[in-house]
């Protein structure tokens, strides 16, 4: 099966400095690979989503675009190849399956081998050295067939920024096609080091009403990587207002 690496990005230096290169190496490294990269320069703001440009190029590129689909942020880096492998390999097995490379289960707990590229150290706790089921996967990287993808596509009215839209997908895939999602057991880098946190804003919670509006007929809980929350109305409200009150304490306390 071939694969295409697919990346909007608007920081040309953070995509030379961490993903361009590490594909570069890979060609040197790994047998016969030779992947199609998809770039989408979204430095002038052309797009004013995740979902919108992904969606746009995919369907103007359709026929360049390999079997698999690898959407990637801009700070991912690969050092091996054995994730090529673990890729194709379960695909073939089951072609009806989302795999990405950090997700959360329903106990709440996130998975991920994820290292952060200058210090190699872990971002998250819990590591697997198995591939293992997920209730959804982070954006920063995760890959899908074609022919999988093409059956739904990003919900641009949902995922209408640039947030949770690997998220929504895996929920609407699980839904509607009864669609597994899992986390890969090989290592790749996201970020250059633990000085960038997460960005949770405004548009991410808009996005999140609009995820908990779509599936509270179907799902109890909404768990994205990095927060959890009830499809139910009232207990996503209690829970909302509580995070905001939580986070404006805590912004006080930081410039006190």
């Amino acid at each position: 099966m071939s694969i295409s690496f697919i990346c909007c990005y608007n920081n040309e230096k953070q995509l030379n400095s961490m993903f361009l290169p590490s594909i570069e190496k890979l060609k040197n490294r790994v047998v016969d690979f030779n992947p199609h990269v998809l770039l989408i320069d979204n430095g002038n703001s052309k797009y004013h989503s995740a979902a919108s440009a992904f969606n746009t190029e995919i369907i103007s590129h359709l026929n360049e675009l390999g079997d698999i689909l690898c959407f990637v942020h801009q700070d991912i880096a690969f050092d091996d190849g054995a994730f090529i492998k673990e890729l194709v390999e379960s695909f073939e097995h089951n072609p009806n399956l989302i795999i990405g490379f950090s997700g959360k289960k329903n106990n709440d707990e996130s998975y991920s081998n994820l290292r952060y590229y200058a210090t190699k150290n872990y971002i998250v706790n819990n590591q697997i050295s198995e591939m293992t089921d997920v209730e959804c996967v982070d954006e920063c990287c995760f890959a899908i067939p074609k022919a999988l993808f093409l059956k739904m596509m990003f919900d641009e009215d949902v995922c209408y920024h640039w947030h949770l839209y690997a998220v929504e997908l895996c929920y609407h895939a699980r839904r509607d096609l009864g669609t597994q999602v899992r986390v890969a057991s090989t290592s790749i880098y996201h970020k250059m080091n633990d000085d960038i946190g997460l960005t949770i804003d405004k548009y991410f919670f808009e996005t999140l009403k609009r995820i908990i509006k779509k599936y509270k007929k179907d799902y109890k809980k909404i768990y994205a990587p990095c927060y959890t929350i009830f499809t139910n109305s009232i207990l996503a409200r209690m829970q909302l207002l509580k995070t905001k009150i939580d986070t404006t304490l805590h912004h006080n306390k930081r410039f006190a």
